[in-house]
């Protein structure tokens, strides 16, 4: 039998263990009375370092401000989730108070998880001098192209993962969350149960789910802290 508490401790742990997003600050440039500078205006064709940092620097401020949302949904959903007993949950009955509140939270954190993914491509694009337009890049596909690079190969991997499980450990929590995400979308809500013409849908437990979305969003800021670390080495290099 599974122990609940236990399970949502780890999962807080998971939540609370990388705070390295936070805190990293190696693009921070601090102007008159210490206030931070936050770019300044150039032509698209620049290519200097200056401009270069401050496009890294817009980057992480939108990873931060992502990662914010996400932990705090995250852990909401967390408590209403295993504030109830789930072998009361009802999957073919409209969803209770505490897990509509559940619902609302994952959901958002499942946009925000998919965000960040991009946020990644975007920060490895920018780095590396890649040259795809930020309008127009979409990062399973940029990834695809660059997977001769270690780095952009581990992510392409983990991005290609089929959801399935494996001796009793669930595999692919990227291709569930986008399959989820999509579904939310473009078809019948994935948290309302319906047998009909429209969809055929039974919904998914929230804490079933919750768990997949902080196992996407664990990797996702595990690869954003890898990329970082390469970039604040560069950047003592060149000191």
């Amino acid at each position: 039998m599974v122990d609940l508490l236990k399970e949502k401790d780890e999962l807080k742990e998971i939540l609370t263990a990388n705070d390295f997003i936070e805190v990293f600050n190696n693009f921070k440039v601090e102007g008159m009375e210490g206030k931070e500078v936050v770019g300044f205006m150039s032509s698209h064709n620049d290519v200097s370092f200056i401009n270069k940092h401050f496009n890294l620097q817009a980057i992480h401020r939108s990873i931060r401000h992502t990662n914010f949302f996400i932990k705090k949904s995250l852990d909401k959903a967390l408590e209403n989730i295993y504030i109830q007993d789930y072998k009361k949950v009802e999957l073919f009955q409209p969803a209770n108070e505490f897990e509509m509140e559940a619902i609302f939270y994952v959901e958002n954190a499942i946009f925000r998880t998919v965000v960040l993914w991009d946020l990644l491509g975007q920060l490895y694009n920018e780095y590396f001098n890649i040259g795809v337009s930020p309008r127009s890049l979409y990062y399973k596909g940029f990834f695809k192209k660059q997977k001769q690079e270690e780095l952009a190969n581990n992510i392409f991997m983990y991005l290609e993962k089929k959801d399935l499980e494996v001796d009793g450990e669930m595999k692919g929590h990227h291709k569930f969350i986008s399959d989820y995400r999509n579904k939310m979308t473009h078809r019948n809500s994935p948290s309302v149960t319906t047998l009909s013409s429209f969809d055929h849908n039974i919904r998914l437990p929230m804490r079933f789910v919750n768990y997949r979305v902080i196992k996407d969003y664990e990797k996702v800021t595990l690869f954003i802290q890898e990329l970082l670390t390469i970039i604040e080495t560069d950047y003592k290099r060149q000191i």
